[in-house]
């Protein structure tokens, strides 16, 4: 073969060994980037699945602490609302109060026929103040107070209003009243208010929420209209610890001390817990009265419980339960 026959087949299967192995490249550099796509793809699903994850994770927590604390609802929270024809309570059912039933009467009857007051220039009470020892039935006598008005009741105590976050006490305050001004005439009591509004909430150790929550509570006192039938029901323990600004006249102005009962008083209470229970007709409720000097309503309820429980531990039964009550009662 000529030699320009072999160099021209030479020069043909070098071209064809440099066409194969840029198509080589050309294959691999396809691939490669094909798997780069895949990779990109992958790695955007996979943040997109992360972040959602996260996002889920936090929502429910978040509806979780919502649920826990209360926060933002008044349908959730720990407040009692009640209907008059839920209350059963009347100041009738009320013993050893005569010191002070007749203020409560006029409260009632106040309550009853607001326009009557109004329209004679009366401004009605937007606080009552309720203060006493313990049990001295301050809780029974603002139901009873409801009961016989005929207003909606709305029960919670001070520290409902506490709560772990900034602000969640001053935005309770605004629902509980807003639905007060829709179940109106109606009566918010709040038992132990002293845990709300004492005077060491203002001070430079509480916080600013708890600065908020009182704050918010004497607006809306203050944000009363002449033709909003609200009376808020205020009672503690300790009424020398309340904030001055909370129990000055045009908030809580109406103060009434329940006192612990009189002989008198504590024998219509033995009366009232002893017609409850079996017992001797040697039992008799005015000796019992003068044997407890200085008991409250609570006291003499938990008196007779703890007597007919000892009689029936003891066998004695309702035969020997008058010498079960002294024993308890003391001489």
């Amino acid at each position: 073969m000529p030699s320009y026959e072999l160099d021209r087949v030479k020069l043909q299967a070098d071209y064809a060994q440099e066409t194969v192995t840029s198509l080589e490249r050309t294959i691999k550099a396809a691939y490669k980037h094909k798997m780069n796509s895949r990779s990109v793809w992958r790695k955007m699903f996979q943040d997109i699945g992360f972040h959602l994850f996260w996002s889920l994770s936090i929502v429910v927590c978040l509806r979780y602490l919502f649920k826990e604390f209360n926060i933002g609802g008044l349908a959730n929270s720990k407040f009692e609302i009640k209907t008059p024809k839920d209350i059963k309570q009347r100041l009738s059912d009320v013993r050893g109060i005569d010191e002070i039933k007749e203020e409560l009467e006029n409260v009632i009857k106040m309550l009853q026929y607001p326009e009557k007051y109004r329209e004679k220039g009366c401004k009605l009470h937007k606080g009552i103040m309720l203060h006493g020892e313990p049990g001295t039935g301050k809780t029974l006598i603002a139901r009873a107070i409801a009961g016989d008005s005929g207003c909606n009741f709305i029960f919670c105590t001070g520290s409902d209003f506490d709560e772990m976050f900034v602000g969640v006490g001053a935005s309770r305050i605004r629902q509980l009243f807003k639905v007060a001004r829709e179940m109106q005439p109606c009566i918010i009591f709040i038992d132990e208010i002293d845990s709300l509004i004492s005077a060491t909430r203002r001070s430079a150790n509480e916080g600013s929420s708890s600065r908020a929550t009182i704050n918010q509570l004497l607006s809306e006192m203050d944000g009363f209209t002449k033709n909003e039938n609200i009376c808020v029901i205020g009672a503690t323990n300790h009424h020398d610890t309340l904030d001055p600004a909370a129990t000055r006249p045009g908030r809580f102005d109406k103060k009434i001390h329940v006192p612990r009962p009189d002989v008198n008083g504590r024998e219509e209470i033995f009366k009232l817990y002893l017609d409850k229970i079996s017992r001797s007709a040697l039992v008799n409720a005015k000796i019992l009265a003068q044997m407890t000097p200085g008991y409250t309503g609570a006291e003499i309820e938990n008196l007779v419980n703890t007597a007919i429980t000892q009689a029936i531990h003891e066998k004695k039964y309702a035969l020997l339960l008058l010498t079960v009550f002294r024993s308890e009662a003391g001489p």
